[in-house]
């Protein structure tokens, strides 16, 4: 395979912060909103299940996932800067 001459090479942000620049996408956002939205619907189940006790951690990842998106959201409109990690 012919190499193209290009290289990754880590910044001060590391290589994740390289990805986040070539992709776009918030890979640590993404995958708390989905984890949460998961959480949500497990325990939504076991809520109807007759499981009440599990709408306690159902709530808490569906509080997480809404704030990161509000996070998201206010982020794009340029109201407020990214955080560092």
């Amino acid at each position: 395979m012919p190499d193209s001459g290009a290289t990754i090479a880590p910044t001060a942000k590391g290589v994740s912060g390289y990805a986040h620049c070539v992709t776009g996408i918030r890979w640590g956002s993404l995958a708390t909103v989905v984890g949460g939205g998961v959480i949500f619907l497990v325990c939504l189940v076991g809520v109807v299940l007759g499981h009440l006790w599990s709408a306690v951690p159902g709530a808490i990842g569906l509080l997480m996932a809404v704030r990161e998106v509000r996070y998201l959201r206010r982020l794009r409109s340029g109201k407020i800067s990214a955080r560092e990690n």
